[in-house]
C-alpha cells in the first residue's frame, strides 16, 4: 500500500458525500427515509428521493456510544459520523474492479444506530484491534480500520472474509493477522475511492 494521506475532516467528507449524491441521486422506500431527509413527494409506488441533511452527531452522542459499547471510536470515524446525515449504502470501489461496498449510513432519525449494529455484529474484531466501518462485496465480510497501533494515524484499512473468520476458534490478534486483507493505506483513500463519481451503477 502507498503512504497514507492525513485523515479527512468532517467538512471534507460532507463535501464529498454531497457531490456524490448530487451526481447520483437515489430513491428508497418512503418508510426507510426520515421525513427531514425526503426530497420532494412520495411517488405512487411509495418511493421517495432522499437528500443529505445537517449532521446530528456531536461529541456528546459519540461519547455515549463509546461508553455504552466500551470502545474508542477512531478519529476518522468520528469525522465521518459528524459530517452529515445520509442514506448512502451501496457504492462501488474504482480501485478494486468495481467491487460493491456496503457503507454505514447515517440516518437523520437515528444517526448512530447503523454503526452500533455493525459493532455488535463484529465486536470480537474490535477486541483484536480491528474497527468495522463497512462491508466488502455482497456482505463478504467487514472492512476494518486497524487500530492496533494508537500512534499510527492515519491507520490502514483491511477486510476479512467472513467464511475464513468462521474457521477461527479462538479469535486473537495473532490468529486474525494473517486473515486481514490490505485495502487502503488510510480512511481518506477509502472515501475518495468509493465516493469519487465515475459512472452510475
Amino acid at each position: 500500500m502507498s503512504e497514507p494521506q492525513k485523515n479527512m475532516s468532517a467538512a471534507e467528507i460532507n463535501k464529498l458525500i454531497c457531490a456524490y449524491v448530487a451526481a447520483f441521486p437515489d430513491v428508497l422506500p418512503a418508510s426507510a427515509v426520515p421525513e427531514q431527509m425526503r426530497k420532494g413527494k412520495v411517488d405512487k409506488d411509495g418511493w421517495v428521493e432522499w437528500q443529505v441533511t445537517q449532521a446530528m452527531v456531536d461529541h456528546v452522542s459519540l461519547a455515549a456510544l463509546e461508553n455504552q459499547q466500551s470502545i474508542k471510536i477512531p478519529v476518522c470515524v468520528r469525522e465521518y459520523l459528524s459530517s452529515c446525515c445520509h442514506l448512502l449504502e451501496q457504492v462501488h470501489s474504482s480501485a478494486y474492479q468495481d467491487t460493491l461496498v456496503m457503507m454505514t449510513p447515517v440516518p437523520g432519525d437515528s444517526p448512530l444506530q447503523p454503526l452500533a449494529e455493525l459493532i455488535a455484529a463484529w465486536r470480537p474484531l474490535i477486541d483484536c484491534g480491528y474497527f468495522p466501518i463497512a462491508l466488502w462485496g455482497d456482505a463478504w465480510g467487514p472492512v476494518c480500520i486497524d487500530i492496533s497501533d494508537a500512534s499510527k494515524e492515519p491507520a490502514p484499512l483491511v477486510w476479512f472474509d467472513h467464511s475464513e473468520l468462521n474457521t477461527v476458534k479462538e479469535r486473537s490478534r495473532a490468529s486474525l493477522h494473517s486473515l486481514a486483507k490490505p485495502l487502503y493505506p488510510g480512511f481518506r483513500e477509502f472515501m475518495l475511492d468509493i465516493l469519487t463519481p465515475v459512472s452510475p451503477h
